[in-house]
C-alpha cells in the first residue's frame, strides 16, 4: 500500500466520525491495509502515529518478534479464533494530542470507535 492510500483510508475514518458512520460499519479494512498501516504512518508521514496494532493470536506473535507496534487492549477473552483487533491513531493538532481507537470484526467492519483529548 502506498502513503497516498493510507492517507486516504484516514481520510475516511475522519469523514464518517463527522457523520457518524461507524455503528453502521460502514467501513471496510482488508489483512493488507491494516498490517501495512503502522509501516507507513509511523516512519513516513509524522502527523500520524498508528500506536496499535489488531489483537488476536497472529498479531501476538508479530509483537513478541518486534514486527509490530504494541498492542494496547489485551487479547480478546472469546476464545483463540475470535480476532477482535483494535487500532489506535494518533493526532496531533497544534499543542493538543487526540487519540481515535477503532475496534473491528474478522470481516473489516468497525464495531467500535471512541475519541479521547490528551
Amino acid at each position: 500500500m502506498e502513503l497516498a492510500k493510507a492517507i486516504e483510508i484516514l481520510a475516511a475514518l475522519k469523514a464518517a466520525q463527522a457523520v457518524g458512520d461507524y455503528a453502521a460499519g460502514s467501513l471496510f479494512f482488508t489483512e493488507d491495509a491494516v498490517a501495512e498501516l503502522p509501516m507507513i504512518l509511523g516512519t513516513k508521514t509524522g502527523r500520524a502515529e498508528l500506536i496499535a496494532l489488531w489483537t488476536s493470536q497472529d498479531a501476538k506473535g508479530l509483537i513478541e518478534r518486534g514486527e509490530a507496534p504494541e498492542v494496547k487492549e489485551p487479547l480478546s477473552e472469546d476464545g483463540p479464533n475470535c480476532f477482535k483487533r483494535t487500532i489506535a491513531v494518533n493526532w496531533t493538532m497544534m499543542n493538543a494530542t487526540l487519540t481515535q481507537r477503532f475496534t473491528f470484526n474478522d470481516a473489516g467492519l468497525i464495531t467500535k470507535m471512541s475519541t479521547c483529548a490528551l
